[in-house]
């Protein structure tokens, strides 16, 4: 955080600094905390999708020239 500090000194006041320094690594850290939370719900997700394709393959087959069941629509 003195680094930034060092460095936003040279634009602005000392005071404006520190502030805008502390303000400058919450921004990045939310925006890393965004970031994290998409990739935690594309995995999610990904999971999910994943089972959808796996639970397919226990449905049951339909029989060609098979007649429907009667409350079939």
């Amino acid at each position: 955080m003195s680094a930034l500090t060092g460095y936003l000194t040279q634009h602005t006041a000392a005071a404006n600094a520190q502030v805008a320094a502390a303000g400058t690594l919450y921004q990045q850290l939310g925006r890393q905390a965004l970031l994290w939370a998409f990739v935690d719900v594309f995995r999610w997700m990904s999971l999910i999708c994943f089972a959808c394709v796996v639970l397919v393959w226990f449905f049951k087959k339909a029989r060609p020239g098979a007649r429907p069941p009667a409350g079939a629509h």
